[in-house]
């Protein structure tokens, strides 16, 4: 008789709840709207990323009408000296639609992916996340290439410093059109495929630093929304500066090709500038070119910036974009 009131007791006990990881995966239309709010949060760090590509614009060639800077400080007074405020936020606008429709389109394949590749996020180190992070990432990429192009050749635009965006991006437009055609605005294509890896290094750090710290969209506490600013960051820095070499090399290809003629017609010439004329045929030519004429450094131009630039740029990018996610509300469905 006890047996049986010490079963029935058993049987009557609440089950404790079993909390295993859930599932739960935002729709990819949330997630895509997340992605271009936190692009538009994180552009307040422009003026950075077009210090960055001027560094690293530079190889001291005569046809090349980008100066040397001695750092930092001296690349933006030198700007806002001789081109204007404007010229630091040159590309500001393309880079917020550019990087707005990029983001979009990656975060929605993104979430895609990981409910068709039925991704685990207590396992955020298997191959599923490789595999949609780099599907996203190639996607992204090639939508976005041209507009990529358009911004680097802005940034890069001496010929008319004093010009307003609008009629710069009109002038570069059509300049391209008119002397490259289509293919002009897929230069740099190549290192393009292979810098869609970003997105695998980016989110794959992301997902298990915060696997790590105990952080999950959904289930982590408010007090804990900090977190994605520090993961981000971190995670968006290991990206950048592993994939550094390439973004140089694409850069290099995106420029407009001038010739020595050109640059002294324009009267763009750079006293530092007095090396040979230097061209690129293509990645591997340009990779053989930066390191014999400027040695292995020159891959790493622009880390400074781009660090002081890309840590609080994509602290705010993560915070914007799992905000937005919270404030969308979980999603109604859950494996």
């Amino acid at each position: 008789m006890a047996e049986n009131n010490q079963t029935t007791k058993k049987e009557q006990q609440p089950a404790i709840p079993i909390t295993p990881s859930k599932k739960q995966h935002v729709e990819p239309w949330k997630s895509s709207i997340a992605g271009i709010a936190a692009n538009l949060a994180s552009c307040v760090f422009h003026p950075l990323e077009n210090v960055k590509m001027r560094f690293q614009a530079n190889d001291l060639a005569k046809n090349n009408p980008i100066p040397q800077y001695r750092g930092i400080y001296h690349a933006i007074k030198s700007i806002y000296k001789e081109e204007g405020l404007q010229s630091l936020y040159r590309g500001v606008f393309l880079n917020i639609v550019a990087g707005s429709i990029a983001n979009s389109i990656f975060f929605y394949v993104y979430q895609d992916g990981k409910s068709k590749y039925n991704y685990d996020p207590s396992k955020p180190y298997s191959f599923a996340t490789i595999l949609i992070s780099m599907r996203a990432g190639l996607a992204s990429m090639f939508c976005t290439t041209p507009l990529w192009t358009v911004k680097t050749r802005m940034v890069l635009y001496r010929e008319h410093a004093k010009l307003s965006n609008t009629e710069i991006i009109k002038n570069v437009v059509q300049d391209m059109w008119r002397n490259e055609g289509v293919r002009g605005f897929y230069n740099g294509f190549v290192p393009s495929i292979f810098l869609s890896t970003y997105g695998v290094i980016q989110m794959y750090s992301y997902e298990n630093i915060n696997h790590m710290v105990g952080y999950s969209t959904h289930h982590s506490k408010d007090k804990d929304i900090w977190i994605p600013f520090f993961t981000g960051g971190l995670s968006k820095c290991i990206a950048s500066v592993t994939l550094l070499p390439l973004n140089v090399v694409r850069l290099r290809l995106q420029m407009k090709k001038y010739t020595a003629e050109q640059i002294q017609q324009m009267k763009l010439e750079v006293a530092s500038n007095v090396k040979d004329q230097t061209f690129y045929t293509g990645v591997l030519d340009c990779f053989r070119k930066i390191y014999k004429q400027e040695g292995l450094g020159a891959f790493y131009k622009g880390l400074t910036p781009l660090v002081m630039k890309v840590f609080p740029s994509s602290g705010v990018f993560f915070l914007a974009y799992e905000g937005t996610i919270k404030l969308l509300g979980p999603s109604n469905a859950s494996e």
